[in-house]
């Protein structure tokens, strides 16, 4: 049975906020039906000139177009294996969406919306990410699967580098021999990428510049990762901190966003259950 899901639009997720509007509270400005779409959505991505919002209708199978001007869902295009990332490049005019189950990236064409490519990657296909200076789309694939028995071998856990530009794959970073890479944040004032591993318990630090990995933070207990944020705001006088937060299955469940050191990690061991994690992460030894 096929039930209607909606989704909510906040004042400034459309347009860019005004220096004088930072610290004004979002606000609910309305809620789109999306009458017919059922079952769970990842990722998300927008097209601020057209103000269209693409959503990735993981179970089934679909890819979700709404039209923010009209406030109404517009489209929905079948055809990709369980869609997890997507990220659209406004200069190119191209939406990059990941599918999981055939290990693949799809190269959509702006207008009129429709696949004109698709990049070879391993099983699992996830987030992507996006490097605006070098014009770079970063997009995790291999490493385990969700429901995976011990003895299924998989690719290692690897990060994918294609170019916009031209929708080729020009690089490829191994994150780690078994685990899946699951969130991805691209630093802007440095050259390094950060990776969760998805199923696993550590964050990994990647030199985008070189293609290698500067270091591996434990995560204890985190089973599954989720979202990470890097705040690059509150570096002062060129100092190497900042504070990059986390959200995960099995870490400070209480509240789903906390920052961590990874010395305070490895002191404290597993927060699970944890309803106060407010450690600050200030990595000053992977530059």
């Amino acid at each position: 049975m096929k039930r209607g899901f909606g989704i909510l639009l906040m004042a400034i997720m459309c347009g860019a906020a005004l220096p004088a509007q930072e610290n004004t509270p979002l606000r609910l400005v309305t809620t789109i039906p999306l009458p017919g779409v059922s079952g769970r959505f990842d990722h998300s991505a927008v097209d601020l000139e057209r103000q269209r919002l693409f959503i990735t209708g993981r179970d089934a199978n679909t890819l979700e177009v709404i039209d923010l001007r009209a406030g109404r869902h517009v489209q929905t295009l079948p055809g990709f294996p369980q869609p997890q990332g997507a990220y659209y490049v406004p200069f190119a005019k191209k939406l990059f969406v990941s599918t999981r189950d055939d290990g693949a990236c799809k190269i959509l064409s702006g207008d009129p919306l429709k696949i004109i490519d698709s990049i070879k990657l391993s099983i699992g296909a996830n987030v992507i990410a996006y490097d605006p200076a070098a014009k770079s789309l970063y997009i995790g694939h291999g490493g385990r699967q969700v429901g995976d028995s011990p003895t299924v071998k998989r690719d290692p856990g690897q990060i994918a580098i294609v170019d916009a530009a031209s929708g080729k794959q020009i690089g490829n970073i191994e994150t780690d021999p078994e685990l899946r890479p699951g969130a991805i944040v691209v630093e802007q004032l440095g050259s390094r990428l950060f990776t969760t591993n998805a199923l696993g318990s550590q964050i990994v630090i990647i030199d985008r510049r070189n293609r290698t990995i500067l270091a591996k933070w434990p995560l204890p207990s985190a089973e599954r990762s989720g979202t990470v944020a890097l705040d690059e705001v509150r570096r002062r006088n060129k100092s190497p901190a900042f504070r990059l937060s986390l959200a995960s299955t099995a870490c400070c469940t209480t509240q789903p966003t906390s920052a961590f050191t990874p010395q305070d990690l490895q002191n404290r061991g597993s927060t699970k259950g944890s309803s106060k994690c407010t450690n600050k992460w200030t990595p000053t030894n992977t530059n």
